[in-house]
């Protein structure tokens, strides 16, 4: 368990597959536990927009943007905390937010723009 709990990778895999179930309670639960390893900014930056991923789907926005945002403190880059973030913004009406977060993922991984 010890291992477990400092394996921020299979701890995102745990995420990862919970998501995929249905289980953001679990998601959450295990993302939690990998914000507390030691990690990279990068890790770090994944677990945040993970935590935002299960808040968005279940429907709290505002807390999603706080977290993709947090990600995006870690690593500017983070293609998948942009994405959320607009998607985020938009549910939350804020669409000028919104443009600017897809445009920087767009900006970043210009292959994905459809």
């Amino acid at each position: 368990r010890s291992l477990l709990m400092k394996d921020v990778p299979g701890l995102m895999f745990l995420a990862e597959s919970a998501m995929e179930l249905g289980d953001y309670g679990a998601a959450e639960k295990a993302l939690q536990t990998a914000l507390f390893c030691d990690s990279a900014d990068t890790a770090r930056a994944d677990v945040y927009c993970g935590l935002g991923r299960c808040l968005g789907i279940r429907g709290d926005s505002a807390n999603a943007v706080s977290l993709f945002r947090k990600a995006l403190e870690s690593d500017p880059s983070h293609v998948g905390a942009l994405l959320g973030l607009g998607i985020a913004c938009q549910n939350l009406g804020h669409f000028q937010d919104a443009v600017d977060a897809l445009r920087q993922a767009t900006k970043l991984q210009p292959r994905n723009a459809a």
